[in-house]
């Protein structure tokens, strides 16, 4: 069963869904890759961690916070060739999970690695560097940092109503992109670990203009999950 959105499911960003969501991505998003990768490559998991200061009533409790990415290695060498990242809401909405994420995006293209970052958030403030091309609201993005271009940043707006279109994974340098279907790779995360997990009766976790907010009610309508 899939999700009632032609997309991203917009109300997976909420802080019940998403720790799933991201960590259940990243395995996917490996799977999809794995079968088409060759010999040449190697996939390996990697995690950030740092604590998140959370505010209870009149005291503020820290939680340890995870976030999972995926590197490809050349085999032979174990040099890392391509970063991969899901955005968080905590990279967006706090100052230490931004911060980190950015002290993470300068480690990977100071080693003159290349990099992929997904961004399926609505909340908060983009991340993109300052000489990669302004992304206007509400849409999700995908950018891939290719060091050794001139032109190396590729920013790709995804109006968020619409699927998640096919991306291109740069690998070394003389081999060619690998080409991965991004709503493919949702759509299988949705059908493992969400059918009938989520409450579609809530409101969605982030502002949204009043027209954003009747397509939302007639989607889910539409599909049966309101009345």
């Amino acid at each position: 069963m899939a999700s009632p959105f032609p997309g991203m499911d917009p109300f997976l960003e909420a802080d019940a869904y998403w720790p799933l969501l991201h960590h259940q991505w990243i395995i996917g998003l490996a799977e999809h890759m794995q079968s088409a990768l060759d010999d040449h490559y190697r996939l390996r998991f990697g995690t950030r961690s740092y604590d998140l200061q959370l505010v209870l009533f009149t005291t503020i409790q820290k939680e340890k916070h995870r976030e999972t990415f995926i590197e490809i290695r050349q085999r032979a060498t174990d040099r890392l060739l391509t970063h991969l990242e899901l955005i968080s809401p905590a990279n967006r909405l706090t100052d230490v999970g931004r911060r980190h994420y950015l002290e993470q995006r300068e480690q990977t293209l100071a080693q003159q690695a290349q990099m992929v970052e997904m961004d399926f958030i609505l909340r908060g403030e983009p991340l993109w560097p300052v000489e990669a091309p302004i992304v206007q609201e509400p849409h999700y993005a995908v950018a891939v940092h290719r060091p050794q271009r001139t032109r190396s940043e590729e920013v790709t707006s995804i109006p968020w109503r619409e699927p998640l279109p096919r991306v291109r994974i740069p690998l070394a340098s003389d081999d060619r992109d690998l080409s991965v279907d991004l709503q493919a790779v949702f759509e299988r995360v949705y059908g493992r670990y969400f059918v009938d997990q989520v409450d579609y009766r809530a409101d969605p976790p982030m502002p949204l203009a009043p027209a954003d907010l009747d397509w939302i009610e007639q989607t889910l309508r539409s599909a049966g999950y309101r009345p």
